[in-house]
């Protein structure tokens, strides 16, 4: 999977260039946040315009970028497809993560 990264004061933007968030780019995701966690940076905003299917490897990855984020920082997911917003309101994690219409 790849990522794009852009880092701005006070946070880090994230877009997976994927429309599939799954077993084989969970481990990127991962892997990322850890890296960022190490550079220091704990506030990223995931821009999830690509992604359009989330598995359980990808949610478990979004669990994971979330609880090594916190409680320094702040995981917010932006532009997410219906579908998978459909998804964090099937598992209750909506009340975990922060939904964001858009980068604003």
């Amino acid at each position: 999977m790849q990522l794009h990264l852009e880092k701005f004061p006070g946070y880090t933007l994230v877009r997976p260039q994927i429309a599939r968030l799954d077993a084989a780019g969970a481990p990127v995701l991962r892997s990322t946040t850890a890296d960022l966690a190490n550079e220091g940076r704990f506030r990223v905003m995931l821009d999830l315009k690509e992604v359009q299917f989330v598995d359980s490897s990808g949610l478990g990855a979004l669990i994971h970028m979330h609880k090594t984020l916190q409680p320094q920082g702040r995981l917010v997911l932006c532009h997410v497809d219906p579908k998978v917003g459909q998804l964090f309101k099937v598992t209750r994690l909506e009340r975990g993560f922060t939904l964001a219409a858009n980068e604003d």
